[in-house]
């Protein structure tokens, strides 16, 4: 009877373990996700700041005097538009992050509902096999006793 809630509870370790790996190995995951499209994010906003870098400086170069105010308005433009994406990325990395711990936090919840499940269901297997060993022990008594 002890060696099978041993063996039950060894099982429950080892399912308890399983979880623990697995939601470890989905964390690494989004984790990994969450880096790799931050550096995306980075590197095509570098390019794009590139990009207009080299615009600027052809434009400069082919019309200096009849683009001065164009000029003006390109930066403008070019600044309220960095801004926009700056914003824009920064509003889909904090959307990404919240997404990212809200997840987190269901697989937690998650874990923690598994465990208790699994607390309950041993403390009613300890309960059941501790009821049944009182009965044996008062058979046992009573059949000593007559």
């Amino acid at each position: 009877m002890l060696s099978r809630i041993a063996i039950d509870d060894f099982k429950m370790k080892n399912y308890r373990q399983q979880l623990q790996q697995k939601h470890e190995l989905e964390l690494r995951e989004v984790k990994s996700n969450n880096d790799d499209e931050l550096q995306r994010v980075i590197e095509s906003s570098a390019h794009q700041l590139e990009e207009m870098k080299r615009n600027y400086d052809v434009q400069i170069s082919k019309e200096a005097e009849a683009l001065e105010e164009k000029l003006h308005n390109v930066r403008l433009s070019a600044k309220q538009q960095l801004s926009a994406e700056q914003k824009a990325a920064e509003e889909e990395l904090t959307k990404f992050r919240t997404t990212h711990h809200q997840r987190i936090s269901e697989y937690k919840k998650n874990a923690d509902l598994q465990m208790n499940t699994l607390r309950k269901q041993l403390q009613t297997s300890v309960e059941t096999v501790h009821e049944q060993a009182k009965r044996a022990s008062r058979k046992e008594k009573e059949g000593i006793s007559t």
